[in-house]
């Protein structure tokens, strides 16, 4: 199971949120009551979620949340009160989840669950994103190749294609190294 850190200020809470997740198989990697010590502890451990309470001292509010943000690591946000303002403002880091005090099973679970689940799809679709760009770039490449040999050897468009696709697979490489060599070669002259 996922490894959580909780970053609560008072204790007694931190370590209620502690039985109920081990009680229901998450391991916890670490716990603070500051926000100097948690964020020097979430760099170290990586946890795959952290539990983060609204009144950590030590560093305003807003630069843990923005530090925490570079971890790219799920927040659940614990509230003593409903805020608005501060819900709305602390969506754009990453903080997957709310719960509300006080902290329960009924409350704490599903929003580490969806916590988690979410920030798992989140990964999948910045990978198919990366994917997807590296794609088109490789597609762009190609097209820019196939346009200089067009004009260099005057073949058509089909012609050329085929020649980088034989080529690459001729020489075991790819289309877009093929093109890429190609539009080193052809630019130059």
């Amino acid at each position: 199971m996922a490894g959580v850190y909780i970053a609560v200020s008072n204790l007694q809470t931190s370590n209620k949120i502690k039985s109920i997740l081990q009680q229901n198989g998450y391991a916890v990697i670490g716990q603070s009551q500051d926000a100097p010590n948690s964020i020097r502890q979430i760099n170290t451990l990586l946890p795959e979620l952290i539990i983060l309470g609204s009144d950590l001292k030590g560093v305003n509010f807003w630069q843990l949340l923005g530090a925490l943000a570079e971890t790219k690591t799920p927040i659940v946000l614990l509230l003593k009160e409903w805020q608005q303002s501060m819900i709305k403002h602390a969506q754009h880091y990453n903080v997957f989840a709310f719960v509300g005090e006080p902290v329960s099973l009924l409350n704490l679970l599903p929003a580490v669950s969806t916590a988690l689940a979410n920030a798992e799809r989140l990964r999948h679709l910045n990978a198919e994103i990366g994917r997807l760009k590296n794609d088109l770039a490789a597609r762009k490449t190609v097209e820019k190749a196939k346009g200089l040999l067009t004009q260099h050897y005057n073949l058509t468009e089909d012609q050329a294609y085929k020649y980088l696709r034989k080529y690459a697979m001729d020489h075991s490489k790819t289309m877009q190294q093929v093109a890429q060599a190609i539009l080193l070669k052809l630019n130059q002259h």
